[in-house]
Protein backbone atom coordinates (compact mmCIF):
# COMPACT_ATOMS: atom_id res chain seq x y z
CA UNK A 1 0.00 0.00 0.00
CA UNK A 2 1.34 3.38 -1.06
CA UNK A 3 0.81 5.67 1.96
CA UNK A 4 0.96 9.76 0.94
CA UNK A 5 1.41 12.71 3.58
CA UNK A 6 -0.05 15.85 2.50
CA UNK A 7 -0.43 18.92 4.68
CA UNK A 8 -2.47 21.76 3.91
CA UNK A 9 -1.82 24.60 6.39
CA UNK A 10 -4.34 27.01 6.49
CA UNK A 11 -3.52 31.11 7.76
CA UNK A 12 -7.10 33.06 7.42
CA UNK A 13 -7.60 32.74 4.08
CA UNK A 14 -4.27 31.98 2.40
CA UNK A 15 -3.59 28.34 1.61
CA UNK A 16 -0.06 26.97 2.15
CA UNK A 17 1.26 23.64 1.37
CA UNK A 18 3.86 21.05 2.62
CA UNK A 19 4.44 17.62 1.43
CA UNK A 20 6.57 14.56 2.56
CA UNK A 21 6.48 11.26 0.92
CA UNK A 22 6.15 8.00 2.69
CA UNK A 23 6.19 4.80 0.88
CA UNK A 24 5.08 1.43 3.11
CA UNK A 25 4.01 -2.07 2.89
CA UNK A 26 1.76 -2.69 5.59
CA UNK A 27 -1.94 -2.75 7.02
CA UNK A 28 -3.34 0.83 7.91
CA UNK A 29 -5.46 1.20 10.96
CA UNK A 30 -6.02 4.66 13.01
CA UNK A 31 -8.57 6.32 15.40
CA UNK A 32 -9.05 10.24 15.40
CA UNK A 33 -10.34 10.69 18.61
CA UNK A 34 -10.57 7.61 21.73
CA UNK A 35 -10.88 7.66 25.10
CA UNK A 36 -9.87 4.65 27.48
CA UNK A 37 -11.58 1.76 27.20
CA UNK A 38 -13.73 2.23 23.68
CA UNK A 39 -13.87 -0.46 21.11
CA UNK A 40 -13.23 0.36 17.69
CA UNK A 41 -14.40 -2.21 14.91
CA UNK A 42 -12.08 -2.80 11.88
CA UNK A 43 -12.90 -4.85 8.27
CA UNK A 44 -11.11 -7.31 6.67
CA UNK A 45 -8.70 -4.51 5.29
CA UNK A 46 -8.72 -2.86 8.57
CA UNK A 47 -10.88 0.11 7.78
CA UNK A 48 -12.64 1.52 10.50
CA UNK A 49 -16.45 0.43 10.41
CA UNK A 50 -19.06 1.63 13.05
CA UNK A 51 -21.03 -2.03 13.62
CA UNK A 52 -19.16 -5.47 14.77
CA UNK A 53 -21.58 -6.92 12.89
CA UNK A 54 -18.89 -7.31 9.79
CA UNK A 55 -16.38 -6.68 11.43
CA UNK A 56 -12.70 -9.15 11.60
CA UNK A 57 -10.81 -6.92 14.18
CA UNK A 58 -11.46 -4.81 16.91
CA UNK A 59 -9.17 -2.54 19.25
CA UNK A 60 -9.20 -1.02 22.82
CA UNK A 61 -7.13 1.01 24.18
CA UNK A 62 -5.23 0.46 27.12
CA UNK A 63 -3.35 3.43 28.58
CA UNK A 64 -1.71 6.44 28.14
CA UNK A 65 1.32 7.36 29.90
CA UNK A 66 2.80 10.57 31.30
CA UNK A 67 3.98 11.11 27.68
CA UNK A 68 1.25 10.48 25.80
CA UNK A 69 2.58 7.15 24.30
CA UNK A 70 -0.66 5.38 24.15
CA UNK A 71 -0.85 1.31 24.43
CA UNK A 72 -3.09 -0.30 22.32
CA UNK A 73 -4.44 -4.02 22.29
CA UNK A 74 -6.41 -4.99 18.48
CA UNK A 75 -8.30 -8.40 18.60
CA UNK A 76 -9.54 -11.00 16.20
CA UNK A 77 -13.49 -10.62 16.40
CA UNK A 78 -13.26 -13.94 18.49
CA UNK A 79 -11.58 -12.05 21.45
CA UNK A 80 -7.91 -13.52 20.68
CA UNK A 81 -5.07 -11.04 20.67
CA UNK A 82 -3.97 -9.99 17.59
CA UNK A 83 -1.69 -7.17 18.38
CA UNK A 84 -0.18 -5.19 21.68
CA UNK A 85 1.90 -1.95 20.96
CA UNK A 86 2.55 1.29 21.62
CA UNK A 87 1.92 4.99 19.85
CA UNK A 88 3.13 8.37 20.01
CA UNK A 89 1.25 9.28 17.54
CA UNK A 90 -2.15 7.22 17.03
CA UNK A 91 -4.15 9.90 15.01
CA UNK A 92 -1.64 10.03 12.67
CA UNK A 93 -0.68 6.12 13.59
CA UNK A 94 2.84 6.84 14.75
CA UNK A 95 4.08 3.62 16.66
CA UNK A 96 6.89 4.06 19.28
CA UNK A 97 8.10 0.67 20.99
CA UNK A 98 7.47 -2.65 21.39
CA UNK A 99 5.11 -4.55 19.34
CA UNK A 100 4.06 -8.40 19.33
CA UNK A 101 2.09 -9.84 16.68
CA UNK A 102 -0.08 -13.11 17.44
CA UNK A 103 -1.68 -15.41 15.51
CA UNK A 104 -5.32 -16.74 15.63
CA UNK A 105 -4.70 -19.41 17.63
CA UNK A 106 -2.83 -17.01 20.33
CA UNK A 107 1.04 -17.81 19.25
CA UNK A 108 3.36 -15.15 18.46
CA UNK A 109 3.61 -14.91 15.41
CA UNK A 110 6.94 -11.80 15.42
CA UNK A 111 7.77 -9.10 17.61
CA UNK A 112 10.03 -5.95 17.54
CA UNK A 113 10.44 -2.33 18.14
CA UNK A 114 9.30 0.62 16.55
CA UNK A 115 11.41 3.82 16.76
CA UNK A 116 9.17 7.16 15.44
CA UNK A 117 7.10 4.87 13.07
CA UNK A 118 10.18 2.57 11.92
CA UNK A 119 11.42 -0.43 12.52
CA UNK A 120 14.55 -0.79 14.62
CA UNK A 121 16.53 -3.37 16.17
CA UNK A 122 16.34 -7.17 16.23
CA UNK A 123 12.95 -8.64 15.03
CA UNK A 124 12.05 -12.38 15.77
CA UNK A 125 9.27 -14.07 13.27
CA UNK A 126 7.52 -17.73 14.04
CA UNK A 127 5.81 -20.25 12.60
CA UNK A 128 1.66 -20.88 13.63
CA UNK A 129 3.18 -23.44 15.86
CA UNK A 130 4.94 -21.37 17.88
CA UNK A 131 8.82 -22.74 15.68
CA UNK A 132 11.18 -20.16 15.42
CA UNK A 133 11.02 -18.96 12.00
CA UNK A 134 13.77 -16.17 11.49
CA UNK A 135 15.47 -13.73 13.18
CA UNK A 136 16.82 -10.05 11.49
CA UNK A 137 18.10 -6.61 12.18
CA UNK A 138 16.76 -3.45 10.94
CA UNK A 139 19.37 -0.87 10.67
CA UNK A 140 19.48 3.01 9.60
CA UNK A 141 20.56 3.36 6.31
CA UNK A 142 22.36 7.09 5.17
CA UNK A 143 19.32 8.31 3.81
CA UNK A 144 17.30 7.79 7.55
CA UNK A 145 15.36 4.90 6.20
CA UNK A 146 15.84 1.27 8.04
CA UNK A 147 16.71 -1.78 5.97
CA UNK A 148 16.07 -4.99 7.05
CA UNK A 149 19.30 -7.40 7.38
CA UNK A 150 18.10 -11.42 7.39
CA UNK A 151 20.63 -13.24 10.32
CA UNK A 152 19.22 -17.11 10.82
CA UNK A 153 16.40 -18.63 8.98
CA UNK A 154 14.68 -22.12 9.46
CA UNK A 155 12.07 -24.15 7.32
CA UNK A 156 9.57 -25.78 9.09
CA UNK A 157 11.71 -28.75 9.47
CA UNK A 158 13.33 -26.99 11.65
CA UNK A 159 16.49 -27.25 9.49
CA UNK A 160 18.76 -23.84 9.18
CA UNK A 161 19.25 -22.96 6.04
CA UNK A 162 20.61 -19.24 6.61
CA UNK A 163 23.20 -18.56 9.24
CA UNK A 164 24.70 -15.36 10.46
CA UNK A 165 23.61 -13.90 7.07
CA UNK A 166 24.91 -16.08 4.68
CA UNK A 167 23.44 -19.49 2.90
CA UNK A 168 19.85 -19.84 1.08
CA UNK A 169 17.23 -17.11 2.46
CA UNK A 170 13.12 -17.64 1.80
CA UNK A 171 10.60 -14.80 1.90
CA UNK A 172 6.88 -14.99 1.65
CA UNK A 173 5.82 -11.44 0.99
CA UNK A 174 2.39 -9.48 0.30
CA UNK A 175 2.50 -7.64 -3.16
CA UNK A 176 -0.52 -5.31 -3.78
CA UNK A 177 -3.38 -7.43 -4.53
CA UNK A 178 -1.23 -10.70 -4.72
CA UNK A 179 1.52 -12.85 -2.38
CA UNK A 180 4.71 -13.82 -3.42
CA UNK A 181 6.66 -16.50 -2.24
CA UNK A 182 10.77 -15.77 -3.42
CA UNK A 183 14.22 -17.71 -2.45
CA UNK A 184 18.50 -17.00 -3.38
CA UNK A 185 21.61 -17.12 -1.69
CA UNK A 186 22.60 -14.45 0.49
CA UNK A 187 26.36 -13.62 1.71
CA UNK A 188 26.62 -11.50 4.45
CA UNK A 189 23.20 -10.58 5.05
CA UNK A 190 23.05 -9.46 1.46
CA UNK A 191 21.67 -10.72 -1.77
CA UNK A 192 23.41 -12.01 -4.31
CA UNK A 193 23.36 -14.23 -7.43
CA UNK A 194 19.97 -15.49 -8.44
CA UNK A 195 16.71 -15.18 -6.53
CA UNK A 196 13.58 -16.87 -8.00
CA UNK A 197 10.11 -15.91 -7.50
CA UNK A 198 6.60 -16.90 -8.34
CA UNK A 199 3.10 -14.46 -7.39
CA UNK A 200 0.71 -16.73 -5.62
CA UNK A 201 -2.97 -15.13 -7.62
CA UNK A 202 -1.81 -14.55 -11.21
CA UNK A 203 0.71 -17.70 -11.10
CA UNK A 204 3.74 -15.06 -12.50
CA UNK A 205 7.43 -16.03 -12.39
CA UNK A 206 10.21 -13.99 -11.96
CA UNK A 207 13.83 -14.25 -12.01
CA UNK A 208 16.35 -11.61 -10.81
CA UNK A 209 20.26 -11.09 -10.31
CA UNK A 210 21.16 -9.44 -7.58
CA UNK A 211 24.89 -7.85 -6.48
CA UNK A 212 25.70 -6.77 -2.91
CA UNK A 213 21.91 -6.44 -2.43
CA UNK A 214 21.30 -4.70 -5.24
CA UNK A 215 18.80 -5.79 -8.27
CA UNK A 216 21.02 -5.96 -11.46
CA UNK A 217 18.31 -7.50 -13.75
CA UNK A 218 14.96 -9.17 -13.57
CA UNK A 219 12.47 -10.73 -15.99
CA UNK A 220 9.02 -11.79 -15.09
CA UNK A 221 7.16 -14.65 -17.35
CA UNK A 222 3.36 -14.39 -17.35
CA UNK A 223 1.35 -17.38 -17.97
CA UNK A 224 1.09 -17.42 -21.59
CA UNK A 225 4.52 -17.33 -21.38
CA UNK A 226 5.09 -13.56 -22.24
CA UNK A 227 8.31 -11.69 -20.61
CA UNK A 228 8.58 -8.57 -19.05
CA UNK A 229 12.10 -6.93 -18.37
CA UNK A 230 13.18 -4.74 -15.41
CA UNK A 231 15.36 -3.44 -13.61
CA UNK A 232 13.44 -1.62 -10.51
CA UNK A 233 11.14 -3.71 -8.48
CA UNK A 234 8.25 -1.03 -8.26
CA UNK A 235 7.36 1.62 -10.44
CA UNK A 236 4.80 3.83 -8.40
CA UNK A 237 2.17 5.28 -10.24
CA UNK A 238 2.56 8.88 -10.63
CA UNK A 239 -0.23 12.00 -11.91
CA UNK A 240 0.86 13.77 -15.03
CA UNK A 241 0.18 17.19 -13.23
CA UNK A 242 1.18 18.81 -9.65
CA UNK A 243 -0.99 16.63 -7.95
CA UNK A 244 -0.54 17.98 -4.47
CA UNK A 245 -0.23 21.70 -6.50
CA UNK A 246 -3.65 20.65 -7.43
CA UNK A 247 -5.25 19.65 -4.64
CA UNK A 248 -4.03 22.87 -2.17
CA UNK A 249 -5.58 25.35 -5.10
CA UNK A 250 -8.65 23.51 -5.51
CA UNK A 251 -9.02 22.51 -1.57
CA UNK A 252 -12.01 25.26 -0.13
CA UNK A 253 -11.70 25.36 3.31
CA UNK A 254 -15.02 27.01 4.77
CA UNK A 255 -14.22 30.90 6.78
CA UNK A 256 -16.41 29.81 9.49
CA UNK A 257 -14.64 26.54 9.92
CA UNK A 258 -11.10 28.39 10.11
CA UNK A 259 -13.10 30.94 12.78
CA UNK A 260 -14.08 27.97 14.65
CA UNK A 261 -10.54 26.53 14.45
CA UNK A 262 -11.59 23.07 13.43
CA UNK A 263 -8.78 21.36 11.85
CA UNK A 264 -7.29 17.71 11.56
CA UNK A 265 -6.93 14.77 8.48
CA UNK A 266 -8.86 13.44 6.39
CA UNK A 267 -7.71 9.67 5.12
CA UNK A 268 -8.59 9.25 1.72
CA UNK A 269 -8.13 5.74 -0.14
CA UNK A 270 -8.16 5.85 -3.84
CA UNK A 271 -7.12 3.32 -6.57
CA UNK A 272 -5.29 3.66 -9.87
CA UNK A 273 -5.65 0.82 -12.42
CA UNK A 274 -3.74 -0.76 -15.05
CA UNK A 275 -5.13 1.68 -17.70
CA UNK A 276 -4.04 5.27 -15.34
CA UNK A 277 -7.86 5.85 -14.60
CA UNK A 278 -9.25 6.46 -10.78
CA UNK A 279 -11.28 4.11 -8.89
CA UNK A 280 -12.65 3.05 -5.43
CA UNK A 281 -12.36 6.90 -3.61
CA UNK A 282 -13.43 6.11 -0.55
CA UNK A 283 -13.18 8.30 2.70
CA UNK A 284 -11.82 6.52 6.05
CA UNK A 285 -12.26 8.82 8.23
CA UNK A 286 -12.00 13.03 9.18
CA UNK A 287 -12.07 15.61 10.99
CA UNK A 288 -15.76 17.18 10.05
CA UNK A 289 -18.63 16.53 7.54
CA UNK A 290 -18.05 19.67 5.01
CA UNK A 291 -13.89 19.02 4.99
CA UNK A 292 -14.36 15.05 4.45
CA UNK A 293 -16.82 15.74 1.18
CA UNK A 294 -14.56 18.95 0.32
CA UNK A 295 -11.22 15.99 0.44
CA UNK A 296 -13.39 13.33 -1.93
CA UNK A 297 -14.60 16.67 -4.00
CA UNK A 298 -10.56 17.47 -4.60
CA UNK A 299 -9.47 13.83 -4.89
CA UNK A 300 -12.05 13.64 -7.38
CA UNK A 301 -10.08 16.11 -9.84
CA UNK A 302 -7.22 13.61 -10.06
CA UNK A 303 -7.78 11.89 -13.39
CA UNK A 304 -4.64 11.66 -15.24
CA UNK A 305 -2.25 9.20 -14.05
CA UNK A 306 0.42 7.18 -15.32
CA UNK A 307 -0.10 3.42 -13.80
CA UNK A 308 2.33 1.74 -11.76
CA UNK A 309 4.35 -1.54 -12.53
CA UNK A 310 5.67 -4.40 -10.21
CA UNK A 311 8.58 -6.37 -11.55
CA UNK A 312 7.55 -4.91 -15.34
CA UNK A 313 4.18 -5.83 -15.10
CA UNK A 314 1.20 -3.09 -15.28
CA UNK A 315 -0.41 -3.32 -11.35
CA UNK A 316 -3.31 -1.91 -10.18
CA UNK A 317 -1.95 -0.06 -6.90
CA UNK A 318 -3.80 1.95 -3.81
CA UNK A 319 -2.86 4.51 -2.04
CA UNK A 320 -4.17 5.98 1.61
CA UNK A 321 -3.68 9.76 1.27
CA UNK A 322 -3.75 11.75 4.22
CA UNK A 323 -4.74 15.41 3.93
CA UNK A 324 -3.67 17.03 6.99
CA UNK A 325 -5.53 20.65 7.47
CA UNK A 326 -3.68 22.83 9.57
CA UNK A 327 -4.58 25.96 10.68
CA UNK A 328 -1.78 28.83 11.71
Amino acid sequence: MIYLNLSICIKKTEIEMKLSVLLIFTAFLNTLSFSQNDRIYYDENWIEIKSSEKAFYYREIVETNKDGVVEVNDFYINGNIQMNGFYSDLESEVKHGHFTFYYKNGNVSYHGDYDKGAKVGKWVEFYESSQKKEEGNYEMMIDSTTKYFPINYWNKLGEQTLIEGNGTYYQNLSSFEDSVKQSGPMVNHKKEGVWKGEYKKSGYRFEETYKNDSLISGTTTDINGKEYNYDLITVYPRHKKDMYKLISENFMYPQALIDSGVQGIVFIKLTIEKDGNVSDIKLIKGPHETLNKEAIRVTKLLKEWIPGKCRGVLTRMSFFLPIRLKIK
